[in-house]
């Protein structure tokens, strides 16, 4: 048992230590909330939504420069053809080599209806919406296009079909390889409620608006969008309305690209497969009415009471070997829609080969 003076040590000692501990430096916590990012979420709580890239509004073969400040743009200088860049190859989508050649040459009239397929595309281009409607922000990579319905018109006059794109967005399309009626005068002119002049032609198609409202659109008489047989420096006009919606389309057309018209022909890369094509452009129309040269046609453009765009500058290269399908579109799109202004430039590629059709196919 520890003697007297050995317990008085052993207390001394433990009371030195108990002062010490309460002179010590005191030590503080601080609780806060840091701004880190993660992909944690509470239970119960809900992520927040994001919205999707908006779908191109417009026209099937998208418009240009409207200056709503100038009175509604009726006329306006034709601008230089938009420069054609190409999405960036991926390692499942090699580039063609610069010496390769289309196995198929694009015959200047459409054989026969496309095949019922569906088909990846490349997406490339940005879009600036503005006003009442805010969004930008650039396309891409890839879409689809659905092709459907293909269907041959009585008596042998063509054909028709449907294209669909990723968004839902159907475009139908009519295809006249050759001039009806020809034990009778050819009739030169596309305004016609049946068409009879050789052409494609639309004849129906969807509209989506800036907001995501959506048109459903019957141009009336139907919309030639490329002149048959394509040849260098073809021009043509055309004039529609959709009579529900008092929508009214202007298509001034040209086969080649500017001035010049030229390139005649589209070389489309197909992810490694040259495709040949033919080049149409749809510009500003520079023919005089009356002969007064101070009065033009109004420029290519989609156009009602809340809606002015234009599409001068869009071209679309058509694939006649795989029955006349649009196979690569560069839309320009500019103007205004309701309370919002639109500014888009869009590039569109088909990824594959399209199923040859049977007389291209031998």
């Amino acid at each position: 048992m520890p003697s007297p003076t050995r317990r008085r040590q052993v207390l001394l000692a433990a009371g030195a230590l108990l002062a010490l501990t309460g002179c010590g430096p005191t030590h503080t916590v601080k609780l806060g909330v840091r701004d880190v990012q993660t992909d944690i979420l509470l239970s119960g709580a809900k992520a927040p939504a994001v919205a999707p890239p908006p779908t191109t509004p417009g026209f099937p073969f998208v418009p240009t420069p409207i200056d709503a400040g100038s009175g509604g743009g009726d006329v306006v200088p034709l601008p230089p053809p938009p420069p054609l860049v190409l999405p960036k190859p991926s390692a499942a989508c090699p580039a063609a080599g610069a010496y390769a050649q289309a196995a198929v040459v694009a015959p200047n009239r459409p054989p026969a209806k496309p095949a019922a397929k569906a088909y990846n595309v490349r997406t490339d281009g940005s879009y600036a919406i503005t006003g009442s409607v805010k969004a930008a922000g650039r396309y891409g990579p890839g879409g689809t296009r659905t092709i459907s319905a293909p269907a041959d018109l009585p008596n042998g006059a063509g054909w028709t079909y449907t294209v669909t794109d990723e968004g839902g967005l159907a475009t139908s399309y009519e295809v006249i390889p050759n001039q009806l009626g020809q034990d009778q005068t050819p009739v030169e002119n596309p305004n016609q409620s049946v068409p009879t002049q050789a052409g494609i032609y639309i004849t129906s198609f969807v509209y989506q608006r800036a907001d995501k409202t959506k048109l459903s659109l019957t141009p009336n008489p139907p919309l030639m969008v490329a002149k048959l047989p394509f040849a260098a420096a073809a021009k043509w006009s055309s004039h529609a309305v959709d009579a529900a919606t008092g929508t009214s389309i202007t298509l001034n057309g040209q086969t080649g690209i500017g001035a010049t018209y030229s390139p005649l022909k589209a070389r489309v890369d197909a992810c490694g497969t040259v495709l040949d094509a033919y080049w149409v452009q749809y510009t500003v129309d520079t023919t005089p009415i009356a002969d007064q040269t101070a009065n033009q046609e109004p420029p290519s453009e989609i156009r009602n009471a809340s809606l002015a765009m234009q599409f001068v500058g869009s071209q679309v290269a058509f694939g006649t070997q795989y029955g006349g399908l649009p196979i690569e579109e560069l839309y320009r799109l500019k103007g205004s829609d309701g309370g919002a202004t639109v500014d888009i430039t869009r590039h569109t590629i088909y990824s594959t080969q399209p199923v040859l059709v049977r007389s291209a196919a031998g």
